[in-house]
């Protein structure tokens, strides 16, 4: 999703796009040879497991591919001098901050993803996690956490929501939980900015502004496609799930030129 995105703005480079066929990011011998080859200025990490309930029951594949992996991206890069963008997550607070969360902010997840997501970003950061622990101090390295993302080319709540209602007279959404919907491709072209100037090293927030609930973000998708569906105001505890989610997590951005509202990135979005 956010990597085709990112494939359209920055199309204007040489790109090598690699996947889980080509460039699995758990088969670090195979992506040594591969960038080694390649030897990219930028290496931009959207590869990840994000199956937040799958997390659960899957913690240590989460852990690889959301943690550990990093760090083997980390040491070729640092072997090529290539810098390193790598793709985080608003899950790594745990939704209690009534401001939201700025980039030095604790991280403090409560579900498995937004833990093998912290791993991640503490490797990144030079501090030992789950036996991994690497010199990144010779590295530039760029932590972006995105919030509520949503974009045309993956499974997504916004593009799930317009299905339910289109079949369903009634649709209960939530109301307590709170963030920033955030479209791909605003998103890429933020990441852009870092890849094309290379600022100094640490963590990124991207996010569309304003902050919404659940239930305004599909009350707001229902007034642009004119949909007949009746919301229904629901809570968390209506829908159960293995993994807990953060209530409350928007994410400040402090450093990067401010984006526009979600709702004007929606309505161009769902255009």
């Amino acid at each position: 999703m956010l990597g085709i995105d990112l494939s359209t703005v920055l199309q204007q480079h040489t790109l090598t796009l690699l996947d889980i066929g080509y460039g699995d990011i758990t088969k670090s011998t195979e992506l040594r040879e591969i960038l080694t080859l390649k030897q990219p200025h930028v290496v931009i990490n959207c590869a990840a497991f994000t199956r937040v309930d799958d997390c659960e029951s899957q913690k240590e594949l989460a852990v690889r591919i959301n943690g550990l992996a990093v760090a083997d991206i980390a040491e070729i890069c640092k072997d090529i001098n290539a810098a390193l963008i790598h793709i985080s997550t608003d899950y790594v607070f745990d939704g209690t901050h009534e401001n939201g969360y700025f980039e030095d902010d604790i991280p403090s997840p409560i579900n498995t993803y937004g833990y093998s997501k912290l791993v991640g970003e503490k490797i990144l950061q030079g501090e030992e996690i789950e036996g991994r622990k690497i010199d990144t101090q010779e590295l530039k390295w760029y932590i972006v956490r995105l919030c509520w993302l949503y974009g045309k080319s993956g499974k997504n709540f916004v593009d799930t929501m317009i299905e339910v209602m289109k079949k369903n007279q009634e649709v209960k959404v939530v109301t307590d939980q709170w963030g920033k919907p955030t479209w791909t491709m605003d998103a890429a072209r933020q990441i852009q900015l870092i890849a094309e100037t290379l600022p100094e090293s640490g963590i990124y927030h991207v996010s569309n502004e304003g902050i919404a609930n659940r239930f305004q973000w599909v009350s707001k998708i229902k007034e642009v496609l004119a949909l007949h569906t009746i919301l229904i105001e629901g809570h968390s505890s209506d829908f159960p799930t293995p993994a807990k989610r953060p209530m409350y997590s928007p994410l400040v951005n402090t450093k990067l030129p401010p984006m526009r509202s979600w709702d004007k990135a929606l309505e161009e979005y769902l255009s």
